[in-house]
């Protein structure tokens, strides 16, 4: 682990590069504000000036992140990325926005209708979006990926499937407009005073909820589809028979 750290933790390292790697940094960037996700192209240096933090300080604190047990997802089959991808959808994402809008619910009717009334409609408007996305990547690119991992291990053979590449891109421009929506969420619930009924719980919500959300777009931005990537690459320079 020392020398997987001191490999990956330098200061010209992408941010995705060490989220895939050390999986126990992430906790370090959702602490520090730092987008590992959407902006995981960025290197250590560039994200920790624009965090507050001086390389060496953001450095230290991610080689003193302890381990967590996660799976390194980089070294996982497609197929079983996509699976837990696929749970996640329901389990994670589906559930805890309902519990958001809940809370949600809660505050409305207070003095703060206001401030209420804006977190409904964005969360509803969150809702409305990030079901059509998740039918889209279930129904159309995760099934495209499948066939082309299949077809990379010489599962399967036929007619190459169109390219994700194009369409990945229009994921990960989704990807980032959900995450301002929710940044937006939080900031909004932030101006609530604290005594106000209902207030803590729902800022706790919207947290934990923007830390999934954020691990499932890492799991597939910086994981799955560069992987889907170098697979349809490498099967359109094969030579055809």
């Amino acid at each position: 682990m020392v020398a997987l750290i001191e490999g990956v933790l330098k200061s010209d390292a992408a941010l995705a590069d060490i989220a895939r790697a050390l999986p126990q940094t992430i906790s370090v960037f959702e602490e520090a504000g730092i987008d590992y996700c959407c902006k995981g192209a960025r290197p250590l240096h560039e994200a920790a000036g624009s965090a507050g933090f001086t390389t060496d300080e953001l450095l230290s604190m991610l080689e003193a992140a302890p381990t967590n047990g996660e799976r390194d997802w980089s070294e996982a089959p497609l197929a079983a990325l996509m699976e837990v991808l696929l749970q996640e959808h329901r389990e994670t994402i589906l559930d805890a926005l309902r519990e958001v809008r809940q809370d949600i619910d809660t505050i409305q009717g207070t003095v703060w209708m206001a401030e209420a009334r804006r977190l409904a409609v964005l969360a509803s408007d969150f809702t409305t979006h990030v079901l059509a996305h998740i039918t889209s990547e279930e129904q159309e690119l995760f099934p495209a990926i499948a066939l082309l991992d299949a077809m990379s291990h010489g599962q399967t053979a036929g007619p190459m499937p169109p390219r994700v590449s194009q369409r990945v891109l229009q994921e990960m421009i989704e990807h980032e407009a959900l995450r301002d929506r929710l940044r937006t969420m939080r900031e909004l619930a932030c101006r609530l005073p604290d005594i106000a009924r209902g207030v803590a719980p729902l800022r706790a919500a919207l947290r934990e909820f923007s830390r999934a959300v954020h691990h499932h777009i890492h799991l597939e931005n910086n994981v799955l589809y560069p992987q889907a990537i170098e697979a349809e690459n490498t099967l359109r320079r094969m030579p055809s028979s």
